[in-house]
């Protein structure tokens, strides 16, 4: 598997899905489908975001915006996970000492070896 050429690809996907902030319902769930098949333990939405610093998060346009996500055909299950909120952070378990961790943020994406 070539993993930078999926990454590039990946990127170049996600690049295509037009969303504003709080509303990349789409995005992240394009994320989901991607990762968790190749093993990663993943945490989305409420999992993984503090709600005391979440502002400027209109209700009526999270609400729109899962609507379209869910006419574009994301499964409904992914948009129930989410609980109103994007993004997703997954681990991975590599059997080495430390969590190896994907950070998604709005449309970038990392991959970062995190030592403990």
């Amino acid at each position: 598997m070539d993993y930078i050429k999926n990454a590039v690809k990946l990127r170049r996907e996600l690049h295509q899905i037009p969303e504003l902030g709080w509303g990349e319902f789409c995005t992240t769930a394009k994320i989901l489908e991607t990762i968790e098949p190749l093993g990663w333990k993943t945490f989305v939405g409420v999992e993984q975001i503090g709600l005391d610093a979440v502002m400027g998060r209109p209700e009526d346009f999270v609400e729109k915006s899962k609507k379209r996500a869910l006419e574009e055909g994301v499964d409904p299950t992914l948009i129930e996970r989410m609980h109103g909120y994007t993004g997703t952070i997954a681990e991975l378990d590599t059997g080495r000492p430390g969590p190896s961790q994907l950070c998604v943020l709005i449309s970038t994406v990392s991959v970062s070896k995190k030592r403990t």
